[in-house]
């Protein structure tokens, strides 16, 4: 408890010189506004213009003053208070741990409560911003600029140390808003320019890292041919770094080698729909052309296709009817007379129109009844 009893009673300087500055301040502050009120009725008075405009003047002139002088004053007073209101709080904790009762036997001293927060470190703060104010006041105009200089190298130093944590845990945004502050807080810092280089060379070197990244990104999507997948990342990568020529350079790779692999897609699409239509697979180039107008719906060889569009379905129609004749007559002389009415009765079905479905239909009966005979004479 002595300890304790020690701590509360260090003697606490009073502010009689604060007090004393901003009485004499105040005094000064009243002084010139009744002067000046004065002045300014004078001067009217000998230049014969004293009139209701002069006299508000004087009237301002002696409110801004007294007004002035008393804020200054009430400022005294209210240190005053304070000083003597934070003793008056310290000799009564003095007396109450004068008062609490010594242990019969040492005993080991239980672990401290937390006190309750009271209003004595705001006080402890207005005083010591007070005496700064005290000290300031009493320098010389070139103490005061030197001690300007100290705490804005002291300002700079710990924001170029921000600016160095920043880098070395490689938050470059965090670094360069450092840097910024730095700049606004000492222009003329010596390592400026050093710690900027820094900045804008691990900015390089990241975003080197980050290309190189995309890059092999890139190229492996191209390799399996997944180019929107490649295109996003691509225009992803550029968002990130607007201005850097390799990620611009990507970008237009990426779009180059797209439609270089899709006028490749479309010339060998279009060249087997010719192919088939050469050779007369009719169907073959019909299942192609129609492939081809899905995919691309512009162009001159999507023009060309559909051009030949009705020459190779009606072809591709015959030639379906052809093949399917041709199955019937192979049936019917291997006597197989239910498979050979099941597809005959199909292309009449489909085929209506067509000479052979004409043949077939006065076939037709008889074929029906060699099938429910299961034998018969040949057709």
């Amino acid at each position: 408890m002595a300890e304790e009893t020690s701590d509360i009673r260090v003697p606490m300087p009073p502010p009689s010189r604060v007090v004393v500055c901003l009485s004499i301040l105040a005094v000064l502050c009243a002084g010139v506004g009744v002067a000046g009120a004065g002045a300014l009725l004078v001067g009217a008075s000998r230049a014969g213009s004293l009139g209701a405009g002069a006299v508000l003047w004087a009237l301002a002139a002696l409110a801004g003053g007294c007004g002035a002088g008393a804020a200054l004053w009430a400022l005294g007073w209210l240190c005053r208070s304070a000083h003597q209101r934070l003793l008056a709080a310290r000799g009564a904790r003095a007396t109450a741990v004068a008062a609490w009762p010594a242990p019969a036997e040492p005993a080991p001293r239980p672990a401290r409560a937390p006190e309750p927060a009271t209003t004595a470190p705001r006080f402890d703060e207005v005083l010591e911003q007070l005496r700064e104010l005290n000290v300031n006041v009493l320098l010389t105009e070139r103490e005061r600029r030197a001690k300007r200089e100290r705490l804005t190298a002291r300002e700079a130093e710990g924001v170029a140390g921000e600016v160095e944590r920043h880098l070395a845990s490689g938050e470059l945004a965090a670094a360069g808003e450092q840097l910024d502050r730095l700049v606004r807080v000492a222009p003329d810092y010596e390592g400026l320019d050093a710690l900027r280089e820094r900045i804008e060379r691990a900015r390089a070197d990241a975003e080197a890292a980050d290309v190189e990244q995309a890059t092999r990104r890139v190229e492996d999507l191209m390799a399996t041919g997944s180019f929107d997948e490649a295109l996003t990342v691509a225009d992803e990568l550029l968002d990130r770094h607007r201005s850097a020529p390799a990620a611009i350079a990507l970008l237009d790779r990426v779009r180059r080698e797209r439609r270089a692999l899709e006028n490749e897609r479309r010339e060998q699409m279009y060249a087997k729909v010719q192919k088939a239509a050469s050779a007369r697979r009719w169907r073959e180039a019909m299942a192609a052309a129609r492939e081809f107008l899905h995919a691309y719906t512009e162009g001159h060889e999507a023009d060309a296709v559909r051009a030949q569009w009705e020459t190779i379905t009606d072809n591709a129609r015959i030639e379906e009817v052809r093949e399917l004749r041709d199955r019937i007559r192979d049936l019917i002389d291997r006597r197989r007379f239910a498979e050979a009415v099941e597809l005959a009765r199909d292309l009449v079905g489909r085929f209506p129109d067509t000479a052979a479905a004409q043949e077939l239909r006065g076939q037709l009966a008889r074929l029906e009844a060699l099938a429910r005979d299961g034998g018969g004479a040949r057709a």
